[in-house]
């Protein structure tokens, strides 16, 4: 029987424990790993079986909140409740510190980690429970420290342990709206100025009506039990873009309203996310044709290029996008649309 125990990280054993915890996640992923200054680890007999890489953010008047940067299980004590234990005793450590409240930051599709997160006292929270607490200059300061909550791009919901609001499950069509034209109209700002406005709303509207009909009837052919969601964040994203010239949609898309971790779920994902690829792909072939006749038409056409660019990558923190959902169904599939989107991106920026 395995007997496991908890202490705190030593500073001498932080590189090593950074690059166990690196081999546990994705290249992009991996982005947000840094060395660890504080935290705990779990051992067996001596054994390294995982870790918690914890940070302690403090506020004005003495606030402070306790945020779990990083967790990893080693490959050979999966399945062995070392994540349970990491999660509850890494709350436990926090709260420990003098932190009043913990949080962390876990993407939607994780549903092992949000059972787990649960089970360990926290619940699903808004950035607005947060700003309760520490202001809206507080939210902006946990925001640009942590990797995951600056991105928000793939879907990652705060959990914390903060009270509970009727603030709803997310972001409503009506902000969404509003976030969705102020990007356009930067964007369009940034590459003809005041004239550009008109322009960028006209073919951002496109793309955006577009995406979503695709998303909808992608989940009218797959079937299951469905339901539309504003999936939280994209600022992070949303402003690098806004530099180049394109805008990250905040919108909305088919979610299942259960995930289960069987083929025919990840069959019914990929099959919406492939078809919201495809009547991008379309809108954007027919953009690029028609760009002449219409300077909405070449905006179009370039947002569109962006979009499937973006829209191909399978992983964080594009996450939300349609390409994971078909990379988790059919990797060949994903990989074919993948060089369709790179070449068109690639052939419309050269052109």
């Amino acid at each position: 029987m395995m007997e496991f125990t908890m202490r705190e990280i030593r500073p001498e054993e932080a590189a090593e424990l950074e690059k166990k915890a690196r081999a546990c996640f994705t290249f992009f992923e991996r982005l947000g790993v840094g060395r660890p200054q504080q935290g705990v680890v779990i051992e067996e007999n001596g054994n390294l079986c995982g870790g918690a890489f914890l940070k302690v953010v403090d506020f004005a008047e003495d606030k402070r909140i306790g945020y779990i940067d990083v967790g990893f299980v080693c490959p050979a004590y999966r399945g062995t409740g070392v994540a349970d234990m990491l999660y509850k005793g890494a709350v436990e450590w926090l709260h420990a510190q003098g932190c009043k409240y913990v949080a962390a930051m876990i993407i939607d599709e994780n549903l092992r980690s949000k059972a787990r997160a649960e089970a360990a006292g926290l619940h699903e929270s808004m950035f607005m429970d947060m700003s309760r607490y520490v202001g809206w200059g507080g939210v902006a300061k946990f925001c640009f420290r942590f990797f995951a909550a600056a991105l928000m791009g793939t879907n990652c919901k705060l959990y914390t342990d903060m009270p509970g609001s009727n603030w709803g499950e997310g972001p409503s069509l009506a902000v969404m709206a509003v976030f969705n034209m102020l990007a356009l109209g930067v964007s369009g700002f940034l590459t003809k100025g005041i004239d550009g406005f008109e322009v960028a709303m006209q073919a951002g509207g496109v793309m955006l009506v577009m995406s979503t009909l695709g998303s909808y009837l992608g989940a009218r052919i797959a079937g299951g039990k469905w339901k539309y969601a504003v999936p939280s964040g994209g600022a992070g994203l949303s402003f690098a873009l806004m530099a180049m010239g394109s805008f990250y949609p905040w919108m909305g898309r088919m979610y299942p309203v259960k995930y289960e971790k069987t083929p025919q779920c990840a069959k019914r994902l990929g099959i919406c996310g492939l078809t919201e690829w495809l009547f991008v792909l379309v809108t954007t072939l027919l953009c690029l044709y028609g760009m002449a006749l219409h300077p909405a038409l070449e905006r179009a056409a370039m947002y569109g290029t962006v979009f499937l660019f973006y829209h191909s990558i399978p992983c964080f923190p594009f996450s939300t996008m349609g390409q994971k959902r078909v990379w988790e169904w059919n990797k060949p599939v994903c990989i074919a649309l993948m060089a369709v989107s790179f070449g068109i991106f690639a052939f419309t920026w050269w052109l």
